[in-house]
C-alpha cells in the first residue's frame, strides 16, 4: 500500500511540472477587462477583443478578426516597453484557447522598417492609440 502511495505522488509531481512547464512555454490568452478596445476599419467600427497571458505582465494581445489582411488580425501591446508589436507566432491550440511562444512573445514592432504600412503609436496616461492609414485601434482604461 505505500508503495502505491508513493508512486501516485510521484505522478502527480510529475504531471504538475509537465503542467507548469507547458505552461511556462506556451502561455494561454485569456480574455481581459483591464482595458476597453475601440477599432475601426475606414472608418467603420469592427469588433476586437482583449486578451493576455497570465504571467507576462503589462502585455496585451487584441485580436480584431474582419481585418484584411490577416497579418492585421493581431497587435500586442507592452505597456512597461512601450511598445506596440505584430505577434510573430500565435496559435490556436486545444479547445480554440489561443496561445503564444514565450520566447517569441514579442513580435515585430509597428514603427520598426521591417512593417511597410506607416504606423502612429501614442502611449497616454490611461492607454494607447496606433492608427495606419485604414485602421484605428483605441485602448482605454474603463471609467
Amino acid at each position: 500500500m505505500k508503495r502505491i502511495t508513493k508512486r501516485l505522488i510521484l505522478l502527480v509531481v510529475l504531471f504538475a511540472l509537465m503542467a507548469a512547464a507547458c505552461l511556462f512555454l506556451a502561455q494561454p490568452l485569456l480574455p481581459s477587462r483591464a482595458y476597453v478596445v475601440t477599432a475601426t476599419l475606414d472608418g467603420k467600427p469592427i469588433s476586437a477583443e482583449l486578451l493576455r497571458p497570465p504571467a507576462i505582465l503589462g502585455t496585451f494581445y487584441i485580436r480584431l478578426p474582419e481585418t484584411q489582411p490577416q497579418q492585421y488580425r493581431w497587435f500586442g501591446i507592452a505597456f512597461p516597453r512601450e511598445s506596440v508589436f505584430s505577434p510573430i507566432a500565435l496559435y490556436t491550440g486545444w479547445r480554440g484557447l489561443p496561445y503564444i511562444h514565450t520566447d517569441q512573445a514579442k513580435g515585430v514592432r509597428l514603427t520598426s522598417g521591417k512593417i511597410n504600412d506607416k504606423w502612429h503609436v501614442a502611449f497616454t496616461d490611461d492607454g494607447v492609440r496606433f492608427f495606419n492609414g485604414s485602421l484605428d485601434v483605441t485602448l482605454t482604461k474603463p471609467k
